[in-house]
């Protein structure tokens, strides 16, 4: 089995990496991320691969898609919801503009994982519920952060 963990470094990322290691030797796994977090990279086995780059960079996703992953961990954004409004047109071109391609560029057949984010649910009213959101709570994202998040979630489920 082949993994690609597009957004590896982070803090889901880091947790399946940590979970694909006592998996054994018999899984690849990619992982691509614009940071370099030497704690997490230089404890890699060797059936694990870092590539440092940014998931819009051909160069870099090509030829990691080319191996033809039976899994892709979408996990790459631009975060820090609250300061998003000042570098919305960013936020766009990674989170969604970056994550279509992606996707797009993936053989027929392979399994997208995507993570949203509980910030399109940003907009709840002191008084409703906060905690033990499910798919059935309206979404209500506040910050574009959390709408480029909302969009590619829709976008992908109709692709579906």
């Amino acid at each position: 089995m082949r993994v690609l963990i597009v957004g590896g470094l982070g803090y889901i990322g880091s947790e399946l990496i940590e979970r694909y290691k006592t998996l054994g030797s018999d899984i690849q796994v990619d992982i691509l991320d614009k940071r370099f977090v030497p704690s997490i990279v230089l404890g890699l086995p060797a059936n694990f691969r870092f590539v440092q780059g940014d998931m819009r960079d051909n160069s870099k996703i090509g030829p990691l898609l080319e191996k033809n992953p039976n899994i892709v961990y979408l996990l790459a954004a631009e975060v820090h919801a609250e300061s998003s409004v000042n570098r919305e047109r960013a936020i766009w071109e990674n989170n969604f503009e970056g994550m279509v391609k992606v996707i797009e560029k993936c053989s027929p057949g392979t399994r997208l994982v995507y993570a949203s984010t509980g910030n399109v649910f940003g907009g709840l009213s002191e008084g409703e519920k906060h905690m033990d959101l499910t798919e059935e709570d309206r979404p209500r994202p506040t910050y574009p952060y959390a709408e480029s998040k909302l969009c590619l979630l829709y976008t992908s489920d109709a692709a579906d």
